[in-house]
């Protein structure tokens, strides 16, 4: 069993942006439905390997949960996810969800989607911050 399936918070259909398809297919250029889908599966799969294995996603998990939430790489993504303040890379340019990137886009959309996520995703993350100023 997973440690996500052990329990969960929030309303609605537990999903798992670790290891659960998306409920819908995301969609870069799409519905905002589907766009949304798209910032939750990635995000929410980098976000669950920082949080579960405590470390930052590599390159290719990267690309991997790009793919998955529709974009055709990993480089698609990287631009928007980190201008919009939702990633920052450490040193050794592994990928970690900021705090507002799990706030905003993946605990935030799963509610507007009517989503529950697994309990160890809904707890509280506080996110290193790999800013120069840090």
């Amino acid at each position: 069993m997973s440690p996500a399936r052990k329990g969960q918070a929030g309303q609605g259909p537990l999903w798992d942006p670790e290891v659960d398809a998306p409920l819908i297919t995301p969609k870069v250029v799409g519905t905002r439905e589907e766009q949304d889908w798209c910032c939750l599966t990635y995000l929410g799969g980098i976000y669950a390997i920082n949080k579960r294995y405590n470390r930052g996603a590599n390159k290719h998990e990267v690309r991997e949960y790009a793919m998955k939430a529709g974009y055709r790489d990993g480089r698609a993504v990287t631009a928007w996810s980190k201008g919009n303040g939702a990633t920052q890379n450490d040193e050794d340019k592994q990928r970690w969800v900021t705090d507002a990137g799990v706030n905003y886009w993946v605990k935030g959309l799963a509610e507007k989607h009517g989503l529950a996520l697994p309990a160890d995703l809904a707890e509280p993350w506080d996110a290193p911050d790999f800013s120069p100023d840090a």
